[in-house]
């Protein structure tokens, strides 16, 4: 749903609170320039380990190659010129309060 600075999905949270629950993601919050505060979540050795387990089944292996895309696609792109391309691709999601 569009939000302040972009696609927002309270579904994501959930998930990501209860994986963090879990101890299979750890969280980090980090002040850029040009964004503003914006946290980052991690797989725990623990999640890697889980990771890896589903990975190797077959219902996974689309998700896990789409996965792999994006990354190839997005990883190196610094914070702050992924929101920038986010917000020029994907207007309709960037919130009013902007």
């Amino acid at each position: 749903m569009p939000y302040h600075y972009g696609p927002f999905s309270r579904q994501l949270y959930f998930d990501i609170n209860w994986l963090r629950s879990k101890g299979l993601v750890k969280e980090r919050t980090y002040l850029a320039d040009r964004t503003g505060l914006y946290r980052e979540f991690k797989l725990t050795p623990e999640g890697t380990r889980e990771v890896e387990s589903l990975i190797q089944k077959p219902e996974f292996k689309e998700v896990y190659e789409i996965v792999r895309e994006v990354r190839r696609k997005y990883d190196e792109m610094p914070l702050e010129d992924l929101v920038e391309f986010t917000h020029r691709e994907f207007p309709a999601y960037v919130g009013k309060e902007r």
